[in-house]
């Protein structure tokens, strides 16, 4: 995949859409945010960190059927994407992606 760059020679975001992802996933992420400077810094690290697992995490049971589900629109760079397509066969939807990126930031903190 050859990389987009701007004028400035930074890589371009993209803006992607991302349904079905729990309302408190998404205010996670945006508590988040404050602490690694935006909110697609913050899907970058937790793709990454995904992705580097020996075996998926698991998401709580409780998380896929709690509360209200809404659509995300969010600018990434071309690998977080890439990361997303190669985690949502191994979680199901992107929206359990996301559920996972939101628990694997969780458990970063306790650490």
């Amino acid at each position: 995949m050859t990389t987009m760059l701007n004028t400035r020679g930074v890589e371009k975001l993209v803006t992607h859409r991302i349904d079905d992802v729990p309302e408190k996933t998404i205010r996670m992420i945006s508590e988040k945010a404050a602490v690694y400077g935006s909110k697609a810094i913050v899907v970058m690290v937790a793709t990454e960190l995904l992705i580097r697992q020996k075996k998926p995490i698991r998401v709580r049971y409780q998380a896929k059927k709690e509360g209200k589900k809404e659509t995300l629109f969010i600018s990434l760079r071309p690998r977080t994407i890439q990361l997303l397509n190669r985690l949502t066969p191994v979680y199901g939807t992107r929206g359990e992606v996301m559920m996972a990126c939101g628990e694997i930031l969780r458990n970063k903190g306790k650490d």
